[in-house]
């Protein structure tokens, strides 16, 4: 913010420059004298002074702001062109890792819940006393079970048996493209 306040500073002490010499206070800012200044200053509180700085620093500001408008536009316009083709690539890369990429792997919530099922399952297979659910029992019960919980869910997914079908489609397409390349 304050690099675009100096950007404004600039070009509204330039145009007052301008209006220096066209107003004849001097005819080169480095032919200032005190004098000239003190003159010059008192211009700018006038009415007429004011009145031209207020003008000038809007008309400023409005350029600049603008100007960044037109950036952010154009940045836009570019974010919107990489997310059309991320969606591409994401839609190709599912086509082609079918059908694993269908695969929705469980959420916190419902893993911790087949975790809890487990270990209830477990309890009262063994014929144990089960604790108080807490947070240490939450990461126990994860720590032991999660991987086991993972796997079924996997298996679960591929004992569908369409997805079995485009499975072994995939796996040979894969396995005659190996075979292809020499060693």
């Amino acid at each position: 913010m304050s690099r675009q306040l100096l950007l404004i500073n600039n070009i509204v002490r330039d145009s007052a420059m301008s209006l220096v010499i066209q107003r004849g206070f001097w005819t080169e800012n480095r032919k200032c004298t005190p004098t000239a200044m003190m003159k010059f200053c008192i211009f700018l509180q006038s009415k007429e002074g004011s009145e031209f700085l207020d003008v000038d620093l809007e008309a400023a500001r409005k350029g600049r702001i603008a100007e960044i408008e037109a950036d952010i536009a154009n940045h836009r316009s570019k974010i919107e062109l990489l997310e059309k083709q991320l969606e591409k690539e994401i839609v190709e890369v599912e086509r082609r890792y079918l059908p694993a990429s269908q695969y929705v792997p469980l959420d916190e919530q419902k893993l911790l819940k087949r975790c809890y099922d487990m270990y209830v399952d477990e309890c009262i297979e063994n014929e144990e006393m089960m604790r108080e659910l807490d947070q240490e029992l939450i990461e126990f019960i994860k720590f032991k079970y999660e991987k086991e919980v993972r796997m079924l869910h996997i298996g679960d997914f591929l004992a569908d048996e369409k997805r079995k079908l485009v499975l072994k489609a995939w796996n040979y397409e894969r396995m005659n493209k190996t075979s292809d390349v020499s060693p």
